[in-house]
């Protein structure tokens, strides 16, 4: 698996579907697993990378999370959505003011166990490190 620290404005959520989120509390970690992501230069990854890639986007050290999901209603292409929830969650618990991290933003499609477009969700978090992990169809 390879791995590029920072960059993270090298890359294209809109499109993607994400497969899996990942919360380690204890760690203050959050793992989003997509495909179909775009990279784009200056990124190292965006010379090699193939559709069928998956990513890790990891978030270090995170301090806040606020996640708006917005459920498909049957099929995702009839536009049918439930009204949108919102969860913060605040991963620290006190408010340290000599280092807020960095906000990060992404939005995509979330997909349900079964590979199926399940909802559209917008992601803020606010963390003190990013980076992108790259695993190949051969790993």
């Amino acid at each position: 698996m390879q791995k590029v620290e920072g960059h993270f404005e090298d890359l294209h959520w809109t499109e993607c579907n994400i497969k899996k989120t990942v919360i380690n509390r204890s760690e203050k970690n959050i793992e989003v697993w997509a495909e179909f992501l775009e990279v784009y230069p200056p990124h190292p990854f965006s010379r090699t990378c193939k559709s069928s890639d998956i990513f890790i986007a990891v978030f270090e050290n995170v301090h806040s999370s606020k996640l708006a999901i917005t459920e498909y209603i049957g099929d995702a292409s009839e536009g049918q959505v439930k009204p949108t929830v919102t969860k913060v969650d605040c991963f620290r618990e006190e408010k340290e003011e000599s280092d807020c991290g960095k906000e990060f933003s992404l939005e995509g499609v979330l997909l349900d166990d079964l590979g199926r477009k399940h909802a559209w969700i917008s992601w803020d978090i606010v963390a003190e490190k990013f980076y992108l992990e790259r695993k190949s169809q051969e790993e």
